[in-house]
């Protein structure tokens, strides 16, 4: 049985849970309407049709679709020139670096038409630099040349001869099947699911294939990556944990691996690349490290270990070798590509984390409060992300940890409360958390519950009445009077501004201006408007209202030694909302009975930042210390800490810690 559990690409934080019913879906509302007719150049905006004017006088992206951001970069692959290109599970797009890290250039969108990809699970190059990509859910080779112009497709969905079987999935945990390497005027291609191996001409004709399903030498369980030069091809056969090599007409030579983490062992090899030299560097995937054979397949050393850090890795699914003998690893878990000389040494890094401040991945839900700010669910990054009014920056995050969960899993909906709450459909936990609107966690209102008929099923409406659907089938936006009568539309299928791919969510801000979850472009747009109906937005800071109940705090003492020395005793506090603090202490010698007061401080803390407090120690006080203590070092601090938060209400704590002089 093919394996599902080892392949999950998870951040080191994020959990796997059984697929569940969507509970976002709710807020998608499907308007079964006719495609728009006439092309979108004619048109004022993309999909407006007809009407005389767009509805909107402009739009704003809020997050990138790739430009250097990567989401679970899954292939690789290097040109003779040594440009790079980086193609990830849930971009949809072929990324083009320079080999110092430069983003050059881009091209793709999510869809099955030329140019166009679901998830990629392979990347090439040929001699002349066109560009092959193993798109992966279509079951199809695609050929471009170097700046991204299409030149070719075949193969299609099925067992014959050409045909390809890579058991894609737009699943983030199941990575996508396929690999491919070019070497001569062959293509050499991974059929992952079918478990052979097939080689066309550059143009992918003159079809021959080798493999069947099984454990035997020229036998195959679920193959991924590839590697040929003018002799060989490599194969790193995943589900046998080993790598095999032939000749290019696909007679078996050798192989090397079994299962495990030793030398010479793999734990569900991925990527395979080749040097100039012969040798060979295998992804191997759940080890978390790259392993280096000889020419003739020998064990010659591995690095990495399963981490974030520079050097580490996880889930490394892809790499590839240029002409200067480094290695190009895509990092797949850590949304980055790592460079290695040919000894193992870092060299730099290519990308950006798409779980970096303000980017996201697969967005399926937002909200605007009533300040204006802008919520989005980021669905795949596990968090809600808040952005200033108006498509401002980036302000903060919220994982949504609480009521029994580290964090959330696959958020969608969101929906926010005047009063002060905001929920947030955490789809992967069945759970409604409730948060307040400064993203303090209060509770879970709903579990394992479909949310029919709940506050989650909005109508995104406007000061004026207006009524802003979406219609997903035709990834555009509907406006409707307050009758129901249409008004106006806007958006075709695509990923110029203006355009939408799957878009799940839709919102109208307090200052008129309409939001879309645009979910396969990764990103929100909003949409100002030629005639908008604001309802009045609330001053920065106006919402929420302070949240009525006790603070909670955080102390620790930052160090226990040199007390006298340096005449205090300092501790860090934080509090989780913002609040003010009264912190008294006092100092006694062990096995003495008097103790001496240390001197009081009031001060007012912010939620975004803890404080350093600096109890001193008076002249007076410090010279009685030193005569109680004589040759004796230890004493015992005392602390009280009185925090008031904004409605009053109080938290007090006792600290007692062993600290010398």
């Amino acid at each position: 049985m093919r394996n599902t559990r080892a392949p999950a690409v998870f951040h080191p934080t994020m959990t796997l849970s059984p697929p569940r019913r969507s509970l976002a879906l709710v807020v998608v509302l499907l308007w079964a309407c006719a495609s728009a007719t006439g092309s979108a150049h004619a048109e004022a905006c993309p999909g407006s049709g007809a009407q005389p004017a767009c509805p909107y006088i402009s739009v704003q992206s809020i997050g990138q679709r790739g430009e250097s951001v990567l989401r679970f970069p899954e292939a690789v692959a290097v040109d003779a020139a040594g440009d790079v290109y980086v193609a990830d599970q849930l971009s949809y797009v072929v990324q083009k670096f320079t080999a110092a890290g430069a983003f050059e250039t881009q091209w793709g969108s999510y869809g099955g038409g030329h140019g166009q990809f679901g998830p990629i699970g392979g990347l090439a190059t040929d001699a002349a630099g066109d560009v092959y990509v193993v798109d992966s859910s279509h079951d199809r080779i695609q050929k471009f040349d170097p700046n991204g112009a299409f030149l070719a497709s075949w193969g299609g969905s099925g067992t014959a001869l050409g045909r390809f079987n890579f058991g894609s999935t737009q699943n983030f945990v199941q990575p996508p099947g396929g690999g491919i390497a070019v070497a001569g005027n062959h293509v050499y291609v991974a059929d992952t699911d079918n478990h052979r191996i097939e080689r066309f001409n550059l143009e992918g004709g003159e079809p021959l294939q080798w493999g069947t399903h099984g454990s035997l030498p020229g036998q195959f369980a679920y193959p991924r990556g590839l590697a040929a030069n003018a002799t060989e091809v490599l194969v790193a056969d995943d589900d046998n944990h080993r790598v095999q090599k032939f000749n290019p007409e696909g007679a078996y030579e050798a192989e090397a691996g079994t299962h495990g983490a030793g030398a010479g062992q793999f734990s569900f090899p991925y990527g395979i690349a080749l040097d100039a030299a012969g040798n060979a560097y295998v992804a191997d995937n759940i080890n978390a490290r790259v392993v280096k054979l000889s020419p003739q397949l020998g064990f010659l050393g591995a690095w990495g270990e399963y981490g974030t850090r520079t050097g580490q890795l996880a889930f490394p699914r892809a790499l590839a070798s240029d002409p200067a003998g480094d290695t190009y690893v895509a990092d797949t878990a850590n949304d980055r590509v790592q460079v290695f000389d040919a000894n193992g040494a870092y060299l730099r890094t290519l990308g950006a984390s798409a779980r970096g401040p303000g980017q996201m991945t697969g967005p399926r839900g937002l909200a605007v409060d009533p300040t204006g700010r802008l919520l989005v669910s980021d669905t795949v990054g596990n968090r809600v992300e808040v952005f200033a009014p108006g498509a401002g920056p980036y302000v903060e995050q919220w994982t949504g940890a609480g009521g029994g969960y580290t964090g959330f899993d696959a958020p969608g909906a969101i929906t926010v409360d005047p009063s002060g709450s905001v929920g947030v459909d955490d789809t992967g936990h069945s759970r409604i958390a409730d948060l307040w609107g400064d993203g303090t966690f209060l509770g879970n209102l709903i579990a394992a519950t479909p949310l029919n008929g709940s506050p989650f099923n909005p109508i995104a409406v406007d000061g004026a009445g207006r009524q802003y659907v979406l219609d997903v089938r035709n990834n555009r936006v509907q406006v409707l009077d307050a009758a129901g009568n249409p008004l106006a539309k806007w958006g075709l299928r695509g990923i110029a501004p203006g355009d939408l791919s799957q878009p799940s969510a839709i919102a109208v801000g307090c200052d008129g201006a309409v939001y879309v979850a645009d979910t396969n472009n990764n990103r929100v747009q909003r949409f100002s408007l030629a005639n908008p109906a604001p309802t009045g937005c609330l001053p920065a800071g106006a919402w929420p209202p302070p949240l009525n109940v006790a603070p909670v705090l955080r102390v620790s003492l930052l160090r226990r030694g040199a007390v006298l020395a340096r005449r205090a005793v300092a501790l860090n506090v934080s509090c989780a909302r913002d609040c003010s603090i009264l912190v008294s202490a006092t100092l006694t010698p062990l096995g003495r009975h008097r103790s001496v007061r240390l001197v009081t401080v009031a001060r007012t803390l912010s939620a975004a930042h803890a404080g350093h407090v600096r109890l001193r120690v008076s002249p007076r006080s410090l010279r009685r210390l030193r005569r109680a203590l004589g040759r004796h070092s230890a004493m015992r601090a005392r602390v009280r800490i009185v925090a008031t938060g904004p409605t009053g209400l109080r938290t007090t704590i006792a600290k007692t810690y062993t600290v010398t002089r």
